[in-house]
C-alpha cells in the first residue's frame, strides 16, 4: 500500500533491500512521496480487471522502471501493466 507525503524533487529518493523485497521511497511528478516494496526477484504484472497475466518483471527491471517513470507520473497515474 502507498502512501503519499509532499516533496520537491521527482525520482527514486531511496532503495533497500528488507526482507528480500526492495523497498523504495519515490516522488512523483506531482511532488508526493510514496513508499513501495516488491519482491527481490520480480513479480508478475497482472490485470486486475480480467486477472490476465500480462508478464513478469526482476526486480532490477522494477527499480529502473521506477527511476525512469515516476518523475513523469503524478501519484496515483503509474501502472505496471501501461508498460
Amino acid at each position: 500500500m502507498e502512501q503519499a507525503e509532499q516533496h520537491n524533487q521527482a525520482g527514486v529518493l531511496s532503495q533497500k533491500i528488507e526482507n528480500n523485497h526492495y523497498v523504495l521511497k519515490v516522488c512523483r511528478k506531482d511532488g508526493k512521496i510514496s513508499t513501495t516494496s516488491f519482491p527481490v526477484n520480480g513479480f508478475e504484472i497482472v490485470n486486475p480487471i480480467t486477472k490476465t497475466k500480462l508478464g513478469t518483471i526482476s526486480g532490477e527491471q522494477a527499480i529502473e522502471t521506477l527511476k525512469s517513470e515516476s518523475p513523469n507520473c503524478n501519484f496515483g497515474e503509474f501502472d505496471w501493466k501501461s508498460l
